[in-house]
């Protein structure tokens, strides 16, 4: 074969398979598109999720979350939820590793921490301010490809993954700071939709369930019903779906607000 047919005849088998032969792999575009998030410096999210206890005590709600998220350590964002029977919204601000939420009555900033004795500052206990932390694409453990839908007129390419546990431990009992949560068997079952023009991550989704022998050490002082019984065991659900855009555009800076002293 002279060298020009040869050009011709792989020009001709790359048009037919849309430049499949040089696509990167699952776990390749997964790392690309992880380093893509980080490098845009910021993104705007919505999404949704859910979170529920079980065994001992028991309870459930879902909520909505929106805000900016500035790579790798700050972001604003706004929680809304009905918890037992109440509506709540929560604005929170997370800094450098530290947390924030303003308080709905008085307006007030105060630091989350788990020695809060309230049912507000709990959430900073129960699940993450900080998307990124439970969403981080370098813990996976294995991928497998779904499907290649259309988002927003954009290709993409959608993963179904599993989270490495010794990881996903790692990035709750960070969460948790100081304190540490009485939990075990941690399993994390994840999607994500990567753009094919961009590898940037337009939609996540992922679902946490972990096992829970002392429901007080994971929220100090919070009132919940029905959880009385300190060694009773209970399975903790956490899920999340986040739809991503704006990558790297502008934001208002993200800065730690005054607290109340």
């Amino acid at each position: 074969m002279s060298p020009l047919r040869g050009v011709v005849v792989l020009a001709l088998v790359v048009a037919i398979t849309g430049c499949q032969l040089f696509e990167p792999a699952a776990a390749d575009l997964l790392s690309t598109a992880n380093t893509k998030m980080q490098t845009a410096k910021s993104v705007h999210l919505d999404g949704s999720g859910s979170l529920a206890l079980k065994g001992g005590a028991s309870f459930s709600f879902d909520f909505k979350i929106s805000g900016d998220v500035e790579v790798p350590d700050k972001s604003r964002l706004n929680l809304n939820m009905a918890f037992f029977g109440q509506n709540i919204n929560i604005e929170t601000i997370t800094v450098g590793g530290k947390s924030y939420t303003k308080d709905p009555t008085s307006g007030t900033w105060n630091e989350s921490t788990n020695s809060n004795a309230n049912n507000t500052s709990s959430f900073s206990t129960l699940m993450p301010m900080d998307p990124f932390s439970s969403l981080d694409l370098s813990g996976v453990a294995s991928v497998v490809e779904v499907d290649r839908p259309v988002i927003d007129g954009q290709k993409t390419r959608h993963f179904r993954y599993s989270a490495d546990p010794h990881k996903l431990k790692d990035v709750m009992e960070k969460s948790a700071r100081a304190t540490a949560l009485p939990f075990s068997n941690p399993t994390g079952v994840g999607e994500v939709w990567i753009r094919v023009d961009d590898s940037q991550i337009v939609r996540q989704t992922l679902k946490v369930t972990l096992d829970i022998e002392n429901l007080g050490g994971l929220i100090p002082g919070a009132q919940l019903p029905g959880a009385t019984g300190s060694n009773t065991k209970n399975t903790f659900e956490m899920g999340f779906e986040f739809n991503f855009t704006k990558h790297g555009e502008a934001i208002p800076a993200i800065t730690a607000p005054p607290t109340r002293r």
